[in-house]
C-alpha cells in the first residue's frame, strides 16, 4: 500500500505492535481468522496475555501484527480542484 500500511480487513489498518499498545478492539490473525481482542493481561517481562471470545487465550512475547478500525472523521469544507 502506498502508505506502508499492512493490508487487512477492510475499515482496518495493520501495525506492527509492542505488547504494551495494543488495545482491546484490536484484530488479531490466528489461523487466517481474524479474531478481536475482548480483554487483556500483562504476564512476566512485558508480555501480554490477549483473551478473545471464541478462542483460546494467546501469549504474545514481542512484536506482533494488529489491525486497529481506521477512525473516520466527517469534515465539512471547500474540496478545489486544479488543472495543471
Amino acid at each position: 500500500m502506498a502508505d506502508g500500511s499492512i493490508k487487512g480487513p477492510v475499515g482496518y489498518r495493520g501495525s506492527i505492535e509492542v505488547p504494551d499498545s495494543i488495545q482491546v478492539g484490536d484484530l488479531v490473525l490466528h489461523d487466517h481468522v481474524y479474531f478481536a481482542v475482548a480483554d487483556m493481561v500483562s504476564a512476566r517481562d512485558g508480555a501480554k496475555v490477549l483473551h478473545f471470545k471464541y478462542r483460546a487465550p494467546l501469549l504474545v512475547e514481542g512484536s506482533t501484527t494488529v489491525y486497529r478500525q481506521v477512525a473516520y472523521m466527517v469534515s465539512f469544507g471547500e474540496i478545489v480542484y486544479s488543472r495543471s
